[in-house]
């Protein structure tokens, strides 16, 4: 007997898991102007990733709208761990008529297995005549709360959806960016669109020019009909090799509402683009790899400086073209003591802008100084040929330095030993002494400020260079908590700004706490923290937050305060779970 308990005891937690579907419903006796509330529960041992399941239909009812949700809990049964995932799926409806409705029993298929759920008898009766209905508004008007939309009728539009690419040229010179653009081209009810994966191919780089945070519909003609268009993503592709390229094809999930609402998965065209070599005639020995279209000026703001000062000269080069591929331009030996430039950069995708370089010279001799000559060269994809700028006209008149004469006398015997000579004067100015001076205690104040904002910088330098590892965990944690105000005051203003800032943050706390790339997809950042002991469930609920703001990010009509306001209570309460102990497992 002993041992048979002891083998269910044993037994108990797998007998416990498993998946199992359920159904329930807010209330058997509805009014006339009251909802009901259909919920389905999956719940499986193993993480959930399953479709949407469709909207039951209900004779009697009208369907107007859903919402899911997810979870997960961990427990701890005769010393073996077990975790529950869950998903609820909840639909709406409003009743049309008096008397009995029938909830029929649902058949969900799951992993090619079939579970069925309970029936319900829903009796209607009559109310006060008040209604709790109401409409939403898409792009393609309001739907769902009349008979105009019932998903069952024969008569309902029947449309489709795709992703378009778009390369602004078709064909490119080799190192010369271009911009890929994909839109949504769509005539059916997208309410959300979420990007999944891109696939690559070989023979460029791949940067983001421009993700929007929402769907931005405009209407356009697409093969004779009119369509919806949304821009989903614009990328800068560097081609490195000649030939044809593949441009990445990208793949996303749209929740379309057609029978109920149902995800359906959309993939790219594929695109193609033609790389032309660069010319190997006539290439300048300062070509350093610019290829674009530039506008290129010097600049020397000082004309006249003492011996030891320094001249500042300003090289910029403006326009559109790969500015993060070509090493910045060197003057020739001269005996000035010339500085490596410092770039600024004001650019747009780090392709379209300006970027100046400020070169320091500090000459060596007095007189005329000429500053040595400066070339600039780049293949320009106008033209189709090799463009140089040389700036070799530039004079700065150097003086003597005017120092040591303040020190003239000091050597003379016969006068005074003063730094310089006093100028006689009738009169003299009553001295008055410095601490009387209000221009005096400010300018103590200022070096008391100085001093103590210099003792905090070399500490934090000395921790640094201690324990850098530490110090970047610290600081990390720290911008993570500071980012919770900024996403407090986002969620309370209901501003959709709130999750494409909670998902940037938590993305820079992972790169800088355990250099994870900031470029890397979501589901390969959760996976990266399971080598760095992070706790299994805190990874999960990571997951379903940064999930749940890209889907709320592409919901053209908002989102609603109490959404918003629960995001940001998850928000914060991942935020203090990962600043109690870094995450880690206790």
């Amino acid at each position: 007997m002993k041992k048979t308990l002891a083998l269910i005891t044993m037994l108990l937690p797998l007998i416990l898991l498993g998946m199992s579907v359920n159904a329930s419903v807010n209330k058997l006796t509805i009014t006339l102007g009251d909802r009901l509330e259909y919920t389905l529960q999956i719940k499986d041992s193993k993480r959930l990733n399953i479709s949407e399941p469709r909207a039951p239909q209900i004779e009697g009812m009208t369907f107007i709208n859903m919402s899911s949700s997810s979870g997960s809990s961990t427990s701890l049964i005769n010393g073996r761990l077990s975790s529950e995932h869950y998903k609820n799926y909840t639909y709406y409806y409003s009743p049309q008529r008096e008397g009995e409705v029938n909830v029929p029993a649902q058949k969900i298929t799951i992993a090619n297995k079939v579970y069925t759920t309970q029936s319900f008898k829903i009796t209607v009766v009559k109310g006060d005549g008040s209604s709790s209905r109401g409409g939403g508004s898409s792009p393609f008007g309001n739907f769902g709360a009349g008979e105009d939309y019932l998903p069952w009728r024969t008569d309902r539009v029947q449309g489709k959806s795709l992703i378009l690419a778009f390369p602004e040229k078709s064909k490119v010179y080799k190192g010369e960016p271009l911009i890929v653009s994909y839109y949504l081209y769509t005539d059916q009810m997208v309410r959300t669109f979420t990007i999944d994966d891109e696939t690559d191919f070989p023979g460029y780089g791949k940067s983001i020019f421009e993700q929007p945070t929402s769907l931005e519909y405009e209407t356009v003609q697409h093969e004779g009909k009119r369509m919806q268009r949304a821009l989903l993503k614009k990328l800068t592709l560097i081609p490195r090799q000649e030939g044809r390229l593949k441009v990445p094809r990208l793949r996303g999930s749209a929740r379309i509402y057609e029978f109920g609402y149902m995800n359906i998965d959309l993939f790219s065209a594929e695109r193609s683009f033609e790389v032309l070599a660069l010319p190997s005639q006539n290439v300048p020995k300062s070509f350093t790899g610019a290829v674009g279209s530039f506008t290129v000026s010097g600049e020397v703001k000082e004309k006249e400086i003492a011996l030891g000062e320094a001249i500042t000269y300003t090289l910029r080069i403006a326009g559109r073209g790969n500015f993060n591929q070509f090493g910045n331009p060197e003057f020739a030996s001269d005996k000035a003591q010339i500085s490596s430039p410092v770039p600024v950069d004001n650019l747009e995708g780090d392709i379209k802008g300006s970027r100046r370089l400020y070169y320091t010279i500090v000459p060596a001799e007095k007189g005329n100084y000429q500053i040595p000559p400066l070339e600039f060269s780049w293949f320009d994809t106008d033209s189709g040929k090799y463009q140089t700028f040389k700036d070799d006209n530039q004079r700065v008149k150097v003086k003597s330095a005017n120092v040591a004469s303040y020190f003239s006398g000091l050597l003379e015997g016969d006068k005074p030993a003063t730094i310089r000579p006093m100028l006689s004067r009738e009169s003299y100015p009553s001295f008055r002494p410095l601490f009387h001076r209000i221009w005096y205690w400010l300018a103590l104040f200022f070096i008391l400020i100085a001093s103590l904002f210099a003792w905090k910088v070399s500490r934090n330098l000395a921790e640094e260079r201690r324990d850098p590892k530490s110090f970047r965990i610290k600081r990390a944690e720290n911008k993570l908590k500071k980012e919770l105000d900024t996403a407090q005051s986002l969620a309370k203003s209901l501003n959709i700004e709130f999750y494409q800032h909670a998902e940037t943050a938590l993305s820079t706390y992972l790169s800088d706490k355990y250099d994870i790339p900031l470029g890397m997809p979501n589901e390969e950042k959760l996976e990266s923290l399971t080598e760095h002991a992070i706790d299994g469930t805190l990874i999960h609920e990571l997951g379903s937050f940064l999930r749940l703001c890209s889907s709320r990010r592409f919901q053209p009509q908002g989102v609603e305060s109490i959404e918003i306001s629960s995001d940001f209570v998850l928000f914060r309460k991942l935020v203090r779970e990962i600043a109690k102990n870094g995450g880690k497992r206790q």
